[in-house]
């Protein structure tokens, strides 16, 4: 005979999907501000190759490059400014 038991956890909510950004649109968007490849590539810590390989889409930047190549965007290539209506709603 099987016996039944009362479930006494709760299932954690779901994880929202992780999203890996557009790395070739960020490059490029760092490129038309004026910034050399190179110079992208070295103040990200990594070759020119890399960089290239990112621009193809072929490969994803270690998380450390990751991180340099999403601050070096932040800093330099100019904010959308956001609409009232994402304010309101923190979207």
């Amino acid at each position: 005979m099987r016996t039944a038991y009362d479930r006494k956890t709760v299932d954690a909510p779901a994880l929202p999907p992780v999203v890996e950004p557009d790395w070739a649109e960020l490059i490029t968007d760092i490129y038309q501000q004026g910034v050399p490849k190179k110079q992208i590539a070295e103040r990200c810590e990594m070759d020119r190759q890399s960089l290239y390989n990112l621009l193809k889409g072929a490969t994803s930047p270690r998380w450390r490059q990751g991180q340099l190549l999403i601050a070096l965007h932040k800093s330099i290539v100019p904010q959308k400014p956001k609409s009232m209506l994402s304010t309101l709603f923190n979207v």
